[in-house]
């Protein structure tokens, strides 16, 4: 998996979402999702994910793809 720093930008214990939603708490599955969209994009792979409630799947795809 590629390791991008935009990732903990983003969803990291002092990034974006953290400085913008009180109460914000990282989701592992959250940052391994967008990792591996972001390997999958940059690779040019296809990707099958799937994941529980509350895991965050819509932002772990959105973050890479508006990056890309």
């Amino acid at each position: 998996c590629l390791m991008s720093a935009y990732i903990d930008e983003v969803f990291g214990p002092g990034g974006y979402l953290a400085r913008a939603h009180d109460g914000y708490e990282v989701r592992p599955g959250q940052v391994r999702l967008a990792r591996a969209v972001e390997d999958s994009i940059a690779s040019g792979s296809a990707l099958l994910a799937e994941g529980p409630c509350g895991t965050g799947k819509s932002r772990s795809y959105l973050v890479p793809a508006l990056h890309h």
